[in-house]
């Protein structure tokens, strides 16, 4: 499970490094920022991506609701589940805010 958990963790954190640096570069290259559609590109990019990490923190709590349940509960590993999860959410809120940041550059109307 520490392989996955990992696994998910890089996963989770390359995404939204991409996703942020696919930022900076348009943004850095363009000189006055990305283009309206790349904005709009990157705002379903940054919700696909919070709803993801969203889900990731429902099935680590879920796995320590399971662990907590046991006979002899891991404590430490239930409690490491829960800050895990709790981590995965606030990266989920951050993916969030750059999605609101980019809207503002997408035209009220325009389709996504």
């Amino acid at each position: 499970m520490t392989d996955q958990k990992s696994i998910l963790i890089a996963c989770a954190l390359a995404s939204t490094g991409f996703l942020w640096g696919c930022e900076t570069t348009t943004s850095s290259t363009g000189g006055g920022g990305p283009s309206q559609q790349e904005a709009a590109r990157a705002v379903v990019d940054y919700r696909r991506l919070a709803a993801e990490l969203r889900e990731m923190a429902h099935r680590r709590e879920l796995e320590a609701d399971v662990l907590a349940k046991q006979q002899n509960p891991d404590q430490a590993m239930i409690a490491h589940w829960r800050e895990m999860a709790q981590h995965l959410r606030a990266e989920a809120d951050t993916a969030e805010q750059h999605a609101q940041e980019m809207q503002r550059s997408v035209p009220h109307g325009m389709m996504q």
